[in-house]
């Protein structure tokens, strides 16, 4: 992958991609219950669900189902098509996601809601971070709270805030992890 911009990788599910928030919507309809997703306090989606007694069969399915027919999914806020335009002016832009959805659903999600990318890198979970700390890529934009290792390696990370990472904060002794509350966030991090 070449390219005359520094290189980005950016999450898709939870960061660009309100996956989280769709999903609840149809559980909450399906299990007939109030869910939010601040009642999600970890990233371990199975034990988390297991906690809140929903139906983790259900849960995938509906999972799996909203990225089938993503056009009920929407970019995680009101900032995110904007300062994913401006990123890619700055960046060479890869979405590196282990998500469910398949390269031809995120395309398809990415066209209808004008998101840039030069190319997406799909892994899973584990591949994902080994693939961040081996690569060329110098700043990340992820939700999880794992990803916090590369900003150890001196790699730069903005970390979306999400219910569940929600206990790390901006560290002054780390000035390559930084935390966005918004997109707005991000394009300010990245000076954009």
């Amino acid at each position: 992958m070449k390219s005359n911009k520094p290189w980005i990788g950016i999450d898709l599910d939870d960061t660009l991609a309100d996956s989280m928030e769709t999903q609840l919507r149809v559980l909450r309809r399906v299990e007939n219950r109030d869910i939010k997703k601040s009642d999600i306090v970890s990233i371990d989606i199975p034990s988390e669900f297991e906690r809140l007694q929903l139906n983790l069969d259900v849960a995938k399915e509906v999972y799996k189902s909203i990225w089938e027919r993503n056009t009920t999914i929407r970019p995680l806020d009101a900032y995110t098509v904007e300062t994913m335009g401006m990123i890619s002016s700055e960046f060479s832009i890869i979405i590196l996601t282990s998500s469910i959805a398949s390269e031809e659903q995120i395309k398809e999600w990415c066209q209808r809601n004008k998101i840039f990318y030069d190319h997406i890198v799909k892994l899973l979970s584990n591949e994902k971070l080994e693939f961040a700390k081996e690569s060329k890529i110098c700043t990340f934009v992820d939700d999880h709270p794992k990803f916090k290792v590369v900003s150890n390696m001196g790699k730069n990370l903005i970390l979306i805030r999400q219910p569940w990472n929600r206990d790390i904060k901006d560290d002054p002794e780390n000035v390559h992890l930084r935390v966005a509350d918004s997109w707005q966030g991000v394009r300010k991090l990245l000076r954009l």
